[in-house]
């Protein structure tokens, strides 16, 4: 794999405003925006909209209309940048997420995967 660079300020703010813009758009039912800012390799495993509708409303109802989100760390992965996204969920419970981030060929930035997980140890927001 290419070395692992530092990410710059720019490459921060782009990767923060990529999953906003996700938190954003599933907080108005906009399933096809959220969809917009996935990666192509994310795209092979859902290739349409609606099989990610179904994955979001199935398995990531934490991301769907959350009442905070706090960004926290990045860490660097041999696979990219994680970037930490502390929230709590329509439900009132606290949550991490972990956005894995791909950097495209234009140098845009794309989300390629995410894990969700409850928050234990964070105090609630």
């Amino acid at each position: 794999p290419p070395p692992v660079s530092a990410l710059t300020t720019a490459d921060h703010a782009a990767i923060h405003g990529v999953i906003q813009k996700q938190i954003d758009a599933l907080k108005a039912d906009d399933y096809a925006a959220a969809y917009a800012v996935v990666s192509p390799s994310f795209k092979a495993l859902y290739p349409s909209v609606d099989t990610f509708a179904r994955l979001m409303r199935t398995r990531y109802t934490q991301l769907i209309k959350p009442k905070t989100i706090v960004f926290g760390t990045v860490t660097q992965t041999a696979q990219g940048p994680v970037q930490r996204v502390f929230l709590t969920a329509a439900d009132g419970k606290p949550y991490v997420a972990n956005y894995s981030m791909q950097k495209q060929p234009d140098e845009s930035w794309l989300i390629s995967g995410c894990t969700v997980a409850r928050d234990n140890n964070s105090s609630p927001i």
